[in-house]
């Protein structure tokens, strides 16, 4: 307990060790800031409009261009111009029920236009992906106007809970990552110097020794991880309202892989589990890097290569992607893991939140057993 205390005693100590937290918690306002200010300008209210004056200039060029045809192509210019008047009635329509938070009206409008679109595809011009992001919508919408709640947009959320997730998985884990890195390449690495293991001076034995500095670890691991969290979620919160955990978003199933919508608060806990573990893995590697290599910068160095170089190349090399299920380094976005929009990106089902446990916990089991093995064999060493 004593070692403990003394290790948290220098984390805290080592002004240097601010640094991360302070730079985690100002690009999540920024972020924050960014969302609010960008759904001004590109939400369903600021594209509405863009569309009604697009369609309004298309309109009145088809009217102009009227008295110069005849026939059938008179009668198809015709109906090209009914339609561009019905979608101008709907986009009104649309932004008078977004101002006046009428979600039972806005939710039906919005999911009929995308389907509209969808059914005007029937030459396949649309390019896949914008295909896919209606599909996207049209379940998005039905989702919500069940729910009656106010719209998210799911690529700029400003709520407390919403903002939260999003930045869990987009933004907090690589920060986490690195900020940990540097903290625990000073805290373990600082038990040896000019290549001398102090840590052989302490009372207790090296056992004790691993454990203590595992548990101090995790302990300030997982402190500034639930501190990302509720620092997205206050802020927000306080701004923008706290949000609902019953709040519909994207999973992916893994087996059909078709997109469906569930509650918010369904990946809560499950996230939490790999994020945990993630941690006790990172901790895990990171104690044994800095107990083999000695050097603060080696053992920094060895983490961004070993933890966020592999997670990089698995996002972008396809031999990576295609064994990315065995490879702990995979799971650092736990809510992308829960959701299954990992296993989308990179095309591999097999990542999921139980290959997740498997793999890491099975992790954590080797690296601790290499770690004591090499305690034993330096213990005996220095008899």
């Amino acid at each position: 307990m004593n070692q403990m205390k003394f290790q948290f005693k220098k984390i805290i100590k080592n002004r240097f060790n601010y640094i991360p937290l302070i730079i985690l918690m100002a690009i999540i306002s920024v972020f924050l800031y960014m969302n609010v200010i960008s759904v001004q300008k590109t939400g369903i209210v600021a594209q509405t409009q863009s569309n009604i004056s697009a369609a309004e200039t298309a309109l009145q060029e088809q009217k102009s261009s009227l008295k110069n045809v005849s026939g059938q192509d008179k009668i198809a210019l015709e109906a090209t111009i009914a339609a561009n008047e019905k979608q101008i009635t709907t986009n009104h329509q649309i932004i008078a029920a977004y101002k006046s938070k009428s979600w039972k009206i806005l939710y039906p409008l919005l999911e009929s236009q995308a389907k509209s679109f969808l059914a005007s595809n029937t030459d396949g011009s649309l390019p896949p992906e914008e295909v896919e992001a209606l599909d996207h919508d049209v379940l998005m919408f039905q989702a919500l106007e069940k729910k009656n709640f106010p719209y998210q947009d799911p690529a700029l959320p400003t709520s407390g809970l919403n903002f939260m997730v999003s930045m869990m998985q987009y933004v907090v884990p690589l920060l986490l990552v690195l900020s940990l890195l540097f903290i625990l390449s000073q805290l373990y690495s600082a038990s040896f110097k000019e290549g001398i293991n102090l840590s052989l001076l302490y009372p207790k034995s090296q056992l004790h020794y691993y454990l203590t500095s595992i548990i101090s670890g995790t302990i300030v691991s997982v402190c500034l991880l639930m501190g990302a969290a509720l620092f997205s979620f206050i802020l927000a919160g306080i701004t923008n309202g706290v949000g609902h955990l019953d709040y519909p978003v994207l999973f992916i199933n893994l087996e059909t892989k078709a997109m469906h919508f569930q509650e918010v608060g369904s990946l809560i806990f499950p996230s939490l589990v790999i994020f945990g573990l993630y941690i006790l893995f990172l901790v895990s590697f990171m104690f044994l890097i800095c107990y083999l290599t000695r050097e603060r910068f080696a053992s920094l160095f060895l983490g961004l290569l070993g933890l966020v170089g592999l997670d990089l190349a698995t996002n972008q090399i396809v031999p990576l992607q295609k064994i990315a299920q065995y490879l702990p380094t995979s799971y650092l976005n736990a809510v992308s893991i829960v959701t299954g929009e990992y296993a989308k990106n990179i095309n591999n089902y097999q990542v999921s939140f139980l290959s997740g446990v498997i793999c890491l916990g099975f992790s954590i089991v080797i690296i601790v057993s290499i770690t004591i093995l090499v305690l034993s064999k330096n213990l005996q060493s220095n008899r």
